[in-house]
């Protein structure tokens, strides 16, 4: 079968059954994938999905402050920090490379050192930031991504285990790409100490299908 990535243009809201079925989000994915398309397409389409994710009526609120502490030279990294009903803040980090530099491994690999280290100095500056609590990062490169994690003490990233290691495309892999989000939420409100809500027991039996799947063959390094 043939990649929803690859149809551009004649993409549909009904070809999607989560975040690109959405006629907003979806018209964020296709400005990325235009000739041309800069970093600022790929940070217009995150902000708008990391509200999706962390919805308003749940209790969540996100900030888009830059709490490093000092001036970093990294105009690619997003910082938001998440927290649910007055509970402890959770921060989620981002690094955004254009789509014509998916495939330039060199660019990824400088993508997780930069959001890395912009990483640490959040930690270390952030009045509200817990040490010993991780950090949640993913590097966003076109269309493709992947989730990593900063463990607590620690300034050496790991692949954040849900996700496998994979690489994952916004729309050939929707499916795994909006649940592992969710999972993510699902992790940072249980941390926080944060009530639980009824779509995170679904998530269970979601992620016990997405492990069980064979999902589609796609990108593992570039």
């Amino acid at each position: 079968m043939p990649k929803l990535s690859s149809r551009g243009k004649t993409l549909r809201p009904e070809d999607f059954k989560y975040y690109l079925n959405d006629i907003v989000n979806l018209g964020c994915y296709k400005a990325i994938n235009r000739a041309g398309s800069t970093e600022d397409e790929v940070d217009a389409f995150y902000t708008g999905f990391l509200a999706d994710v962390f919805l308003k009526k749940n209790g969540w609120v996100i900030h888009a402050q830059t709490r490093a502490g000092r001036t970093l030279v990294k105009i690619d990294v997003r910082v938001r920090w998440v927290r649910l009903q007055g509970a402890q803040t959770a921060v989620i980090l981002w690094e955004n490379k254009r789509r014509e530099l998916e495939s330039d491994s060199s660019v990824w690999a400088e993508a997780l050192e930069q959001v890395v280290e912009y990483a640490d100095a959040v930690r270390c500056n952030g009045p509200e930031q817990d040490a010993s609590k991780p950090l949640y990062l993913t590097v966003n490169v076109g269309t493709y991504l992947r989730f990593y994690e900063l463990p607590g003490l620690s300034n050496v990233a790991k692949d954040w285990a849900p996700a496998k290691g994979k690489l994952y495309e916004l729309a050939d892999d929707e499916e795994a790409v909006w649940k592992l989000w969710n999972r993510l939420r699902r992790d940072i409100g249980s941390a926080a100490g944060g009530k639980r809500h009824l779509e995170d027991e679904r998530m269970k039996g979601w992620m016990a299908k997405l492990d069980a799947d064979s999902v589609a063959t796609r990108k593992e390094t570039l």
